[in-house]
């Protein structure tokens, strides 16, 4: 699609590639096109046909002064009412051939920068061949060498006394830099490597630290529990249970029954010196309860060596935890009970019967086998002679696990735990809250969670959740369930622990149950049936740069101070520095460049304001370059509307550089405006042409057509007082509608202006000024801010002028795909009617159409206000 910008970039790689060598020509083309191909043969076709001696005839020529012959205004040009088929041929091939014969005045004298009158006045040049008419070079002038132009902007004013090198240095600063960088980032990783392999020993000796301790402790009471069940007397005292005696004999059997249970426990606690050690709390008698093969109990034996039976008692229903666990026990296994509520191992009755005080008492499930097999059998070995079983509570053993991790994670600044297999915490957390640890039946799953302030959500309900619970509630098994019940996976320790019995090391950092990142390491005790986790926060290890970053950032403002310092001396004010034209404004950025010039964003040194700095581009430094640089400012100059660009300042600096000074538009052209939002409401379209019109009509007063009126030239900003304010800029193409011999002019080309927003009778006869002209191009804006689109776009520029000649656009609400009042969309036509006798016939005529318009389509302040806030970037929207 031929759209400004592609418009602009074939016009200005014609203009560069114009006055390079033939032969060079196409190699350079190729070089900036970038593989574009379309492009590539556009400017080819055009340097083909163009004849750079014809035109320079032709832009040398003098315009006739009006009275001496020429052709009055507005005559002779093709203006039917309907447009012939070999009328657009004609105009398509000869796109903008001249409407009068150029003849030099009978007094001898010469526009600036014209040729002697004996040159050929009456020289015609066909579109293709008319790139620029106005010669861009005096033939009589050297040309500057070629070597010698500059591409950037490096001389304004006396800030630029850098060396001739100085662009080495600071590449060599740069590599300095990076170097110094690049080592500090490999001395980092190697301490990162160390401070990884420590932290990693540190939690693996915590953890052999913590699985000798627990072993020492399960061990123990393990093997008091063996050898408990080796003891004869629980044997015979079994045996005679399941013998048939009458009453008399089943008393006397039953008070026998636990005089012997009584006596076993004695005579294995009477060896508990076998199983004390320096390393571990005093041994403790446990309680112990026999049960039958048939899974009912006997006897209690408590800790106080004084024993009841159990006989008398109904048959006892065992929760399912406590009948899985005994039916392993009978079947040949030694069963160790995790740490949970005795009612979830003997049922409330019997654990209401041993009264515990500790909550969440550990206990060990040992068979009783018969005679023959006890002495040459492993205890472990699956067995059919199993007699009955015993379970042996000790009273200190889980507080003493949970006092042994929790010294070793204060000591090793970890926090150490054990999970069984599906992941559930048998002992205390550092950092779980009490309530969770020592509540009955809270079960707390060991599961990921995202980040610290949803585990600490998390919590709280739990805490929430238990007390509100009663143990009976907990006894339920919906209630438990819903408890340990979690939609987040396991840990990766909780999920992996039990894969290995071997110790496992993970280096990387993964998400705890605290919602914090932490390495750890774990170790599964198959033994027991649970794995023990040592991990530790991540916040103890170091992030990228952390202990090198200080050296790396001193040692690089060290290797660039000096230069900045030497910068500073060299750019020291000089005596002539406010002399200077360019000397009064600081440079901050480019905001742009065009055919002719390149803007910068700068401000002024002493009032702080900030402008537009717009400089002639360095390969633009002809005289006819100037010439035409100086009337583009004069003109706008002589505009004071508030809705036109305002110029501050022109002038040249040392070097001969053109520059002109421009008011400072914060704002988005009409274009981005409707790339951001598409089409406009008909009330923002009106009141925006309305301003547009204003600054049009004062150029048109004072005889001058901007002739390139275009959405991409037409700013609009947020104004706190009205809200939404126009500035219409780039009057490069402005010219005056009655020529003036002292003033030089531009010669008419197929490249004055945007060819979708042109008039068809600039295509016919460019050289004829018209005000309707800009009525169609102010009726084309008002189309595209109501459709959001151009009213022609084409790729093939031949085509897009046939259209712009012959067809009218689509309608407004084919593109809007709503309905646009009758009244407003007859003006839009009115404005880009083909024949310019059949428009709105000046600026002010459709100014008072708008207003009419405007009453029925109100767009207030806040309107404005609302839009600017949901639709501009970041920079505008702090300006509101």
């Amino acid at each position: 699609m031929m759209d400004a910008d592609r418009y602009q970039r074939v016009r200005d790689l014609f203009w560069e590639a114009e006055e390079i060598e033939e032969v060079a020509r196409e190699k350079f083309i190729r070089d900036q096109a970038a593989g574009d191909e379309e492009l590539i043969r556009e400017v080819l076709s055009l340097l083909a046909e163009h004849d750079p001696n014809a035109a320079r005839v032709e832009g040398a020529a003098t315009r006739p002064r009006p009275g001496n012959g020429s052709v009055p205004f507005g005559q002779g040009l093709p203006t039917p009412r309907e447009t012939t088929e070999s009328e657009v041929i004609r105009a398509i091939r000869s796109m903008s051939e001249t409407a009068s014969d150029a003849k030099p005045e009978s007094n001898g004298e010469t526009v600036p920068g014209s040729i002697p009158g004996n040159a050929s006045a009456g020289h015609t040049v066909h579109a293709a061949q008319r790139t620029h008419a106005m010669p861009r070079h005096d033939a009589n002038r050297p040309q500057p060498s070629r070597s010698r132009q500059r591409k950037t902007l490096t001389s304004i004013g006396p800030i630029n006394r850098a060396k001739q090198y100085n662009w080495v240095v600071w590449l060599l600063t740069a590599v300095t830099i990076t170097c110094i960088w690049v080592v500090a980032a490999w001395v980092d990783r190697r301490l990162q490597r160390q401070a990884d392999l420590s932290i990693q020993r540190s939690l693996s000796l915590a953890l052999d630290l913590s699985t000798i301790k627990v072993e020492q402790l399960l061990n123990r009471d393990k093997q008091f529990a063996i050898d408990l069940a080796r003891q004869p007397e629980v044997r015979n005292a079994i045996r005679s249970r399941s013998k048939n005696l009458s009453s008399a004999e089943l008393a006397d059997s039953i008070e026998n029954q636990t005089l012997l249970f009584t006596q076993a426990v004695r005579n294995v606690n009477a060896d508990r010196p076998e199983f004390e050690s320096h390393d571990l709390p005093a041994f403790q008698p446990p309680d112990v309860i026999f049960f039958s093969r048939d899974l009912q109990p006997l006897t209690i034996v408590f800790g106080n060596d004084r024993g009841r039976s159990m006989t008398d008692e109904a048959n006892v229903q065992l929760p399912p935890d406590g009948a899985a666990d005994l039916a392993r026990a009978l079947s040949g296994r030694t069963v160790l009970h995790a740490p949970s509520p005795l009612a979830t191992l003997l049922g409330k009755t019997l654990a209401d019967e041993l009264d515990h005080a500790v909550s969440n008492p550990l206990a060990w499930i040992v068979p009783v086998h018969e005679q023959s097999s006890a002495e040459t059998e492993e205890p472990d070995s699956l067995r059919s002679d199993v007699l009955g079983a015993a379970v042996i509570i000790p009273p200190n053993t889980s507080r003493w696990l949970n006092e042994t991790l929790a010294l070793i994670s204060h000591a090793n600044s970890v926090d150490a735990y054990l999970v069984d297999r599906d992941g559930f915490m048998q002992t205390r957390s550092l950092n779980l809250p009490e309530q969770i640890t020592q509540s009955l039946g809270a079960r707390f799953r060991v599961t990921e969670i995202a980040n610290p302030s949803e585990a600490e959500e998390r919590l709280n309900q739990l805490v929430a959740q238990l007390d509100r619970l009663t143990e009976s509630a907990m006894l339920n098994p919906n209630s438990e369930s819903s408890i340990g019940r979690t939609i987040h996976p396991l840990t990766i320790a909780a999920a992996s622990v039990s894969h290995s019995p071997e110790p496992q090391v993970h280096g990387q950092t993964y998400r705890t149950y605290t919602g914090k990142d932490c390495v750890g390491v774990w170790q599964w005790l198959p033994e027991f049936g649970m794995g023990l986790i040592i991990e530790s926060d991540s916040h103890q290890l170091t992030y990228p740069l952390a202990s090198t970053w200080p050296w790396a950032l001193l040692l690089s403002i060290a290797s660039i101070l000096p230069i900045l310092v030497a910068k500073r001396l060299l750019k020291g004010p000089a005596p002539s520095a406010l002399k200077q034209p360019l000397g009064r404004y600081h440079i901050h950025e480019e905001l742009g460049a065009g055919g002719m010039g390149v803007v910068y964003r700068a401000s002024h040194t002493e009032l702080g304001r900030e402008i537009a700095l717009k400089v002639l581009r360095v390969d633009r430094q002809d005289d006819d370059d100037h010439r035409r640089f100086d009337r583009e400012a004069r003109l706008a100059a002589s505009l004071c509307s508030p809705h036109s660009v305002t110029i501050y300042d022109y002038g040249h600096n040392e070097h001969g550089e053109a520059f002109c000074v421009m008011q400072l538009l914060d704002g988005l052209t009409l274009s981005e405006i409707v790339a951001r939002s598409g089409h406009q409401e008909p009330a923002r379209a009106i009141w925006i042409m309305r301003q547009v019109c204003q600054a049009v009509l004062e150029a048109h007063s004072q005889g001058l057509m901007h002739r390139d009126l275009k959405p991409q030239n037409i700013m609009l900003s947020f104004d706190t007082i009205v809200g939404d304010w126009a500035v219409v800029f780039d009057f490069g193409l402005a010219k005056p509608l009655e020529p003036n011999q002292g003033v030089f002019q531009t010669a008419e080309t197929v490249w004055a202006g945007t060819p979708m927003y042109m008039a068809p009778e600039r295509f016919r006869a460019p050289s004829v000024m018209d005000p309707r002209s800009d009525v169609y191009s102010l009726g084309c804006v008002l189309y595209f801010l109501l459709s959001g689109r151009p009213p022609f776009a084409e790729c093939d520029p031949e085509s897009m002028f046939a259209l712009i000649l012959t067809q009218q656009p689509l309608e407004i609400e084919t593109h809007r795909g709503e309905p646009v009042e009758a009244e407003l969309n007859a003006l839009v036509q009115a404005c880009m009617a083909k024949d310019k006798h059949d428009r709105v016939g000046s600026v002010a005529d459709l100014i008072q159409r708008l207003d009419a318009l405007a009453p029925r389509y109100p767009w207030t302040q806040e309107d404005a206000r609302h839009w600017w806030q949901r639709h501009a970037d970041e920079e505008l929207a702090k300006k509101l």
